[in-house]
């Protein structure tokens, strides 16, 4: 019974990796060809492209990024934002709400310039899909 168990174990492990190993392809190939997508979006100035009954939407952006909470940066930033008066823009300290915060200028000009050495830069490309309807509300009524 031992070594059935052992064997199972094995298969099970054995199993699992193939799937992570799938998975992690399938990311790969995913993010690849939202990069794709972006791509064609930018070169053909389209935000929307259309297949059959689906629209996908493209948006892309740059963000701010802070030092994540592992980085020894991350105390630096915190330290900065405690001794500011504008501890409210990230008052849980989110780091990706102080990033919004900076991205949108609601940040004081001294504090941004106390945070810039700290910050990254993200692209970011977001591509959402949707139904289209069979009759839109925009087309009119025959009469």
């Amino acid at each position: 019974m031992l070594n059935s168990n052992i064997k199972h174990a094995q298969e099970l492990v054995e199993q699992y990796l193939e799937l992570q190993n799938k998975q992690d392809k399938l990311k790969l190939e995913h993010e690849n060809l939202k990069k794709a997508i972006a791509q064609f979006s930018n070169e053909t100035n389209q935000k929307h492209l259309k297949s059959g009954s689906v629209i996908l939407k493209v948006r892309q952006f740059v963000k701010t990024t802070f030092p994540k909470i592992d980085d020894p940066d991350r105390k630096q930033v915190e330290a900065i934002m405690r001794d500011s008066k504008e501890w409210k823009q990230a008052i849980t300290f989110d780091i990706v709400k102080l990033g919004l915060a900076y991205d949108k200028k609601k940040l004081s000009e001294g504090l941004v310039k106390k945070l810039t050495p700290y910050t990254g830069k993200e692209e970011v490309i977001r591509v959402t899909k949707s139904k289209l309807r069979k009759k839109s509300k925009y087309v009119q009524k025959k009469s």
